[in-house]
């Protein structure tokens, strides 16, 4: 699955090169960010403090934080579009 294909009513895309936000009913945003990381792709999974939304991101498989990016991430080769999505829809609702 490519990063960049999603369905664009939920998402507002701003450039390959800056990621793009998944946006919620206007209640909760998300941003996933290509990243590299210790010389490794990632996705970074970005939000402002949210107990419930940490907790989601917790149950993903293959989400680790880092703290020199003060980001959840996922690595690229194991980073699943569709999982994430379902995941993150259901807590931002």
């Amino acid at each position: 699955m490519n990063l960049w294909d999603f369905d664009q009513r939920s998402c507002g895309v701003f450039g390959e090169n800056k990621g793009f936000l998944i946006c919620y009913n206007g209640m909760k945003t998300i941003q996933l960010r290509p990243q590299i990381l210790r010389n490794e792709s990632i996705v970074m999974i970005q939000f402002p403090f949210d107990k419930e939304l940490i907790s989601c991101v917790k149950s993903i498989d293959n989400s680790h934080w880092s703290q020199s990016l003060c980001s959840w991430y996922v690595k690229k080769r194991a980073f699943d579009l569709h999982r994430v999505f379902n995941t993150l829809y259901v807590c931002a609702e």
